[in-house]
């Protein structure tokens, strides 16, 4: 058996197998195909993306603007740091900030825009009124993704 996703070079590999074991049994990995799912939500949701990617910028060398969010918000976890290759990462990351957009607002709100590029385009997605509603969508209808996979 080999078990795949049904990308060109996998399937020109099966070919090359198969001319050599004829028997071989090609089976296209379901769990690739719910990943691609969550990539095309990430693609239909470029400004919930870029804000998952910017929080994410923040806090990820900024150990003065983590101690400030550990300040305001103890008992809260820092916002999710999805990375491409964990498959459902960036999703879990929007169902994050569904649960805690008003905190986390606040936090990225006292930090001065000059400071950094991604807290200036945090503040810019945030002024959207379509952000908070399509963070409320994408958890909503996908947050099923990173269990499934």
């Amino acid at each position: 058996m080999f078990t795949s996703d049904a990308v060109s070079y996998m399937l020109n590999a099966e070919r090359k197998i198969k001319a050599k074991c004829p028997q071989t049994l090609h089976v296209t990995c379901i769990v690739h195909g719910i990943h691609r799912i969550a990539e095309e939500v990430k693609n239909q949701f470029r400004d919930v993306d870029n804000f998952v990617d910017n929080v994410k910028k923040i806090f990820l060398k900024a150990p003065s603007r983590v101690k400030t969010f550990k300040e305001m918000f103890s008992a809260l976890p820092l916002p999710p740091k999805p990375i491409i290759t964990r498959w459902g990462t960036c999703i879990k990351a929007v169902c994050y900030f569904q649960h805690h957009y008003n905190e986390v607002r606040t936090v990225l709100e006292s930090f001065d825009p000059r400071s950094s590029v991604a807290i200036r385009n945090c503040r810019e997605l945030m002024d959207k009124p379509e952000l908070l509603a399509d963070i409320n969508f994408v958890a909503q209808n996908f947050d099923m993704i990173p269990e499934i996979i």
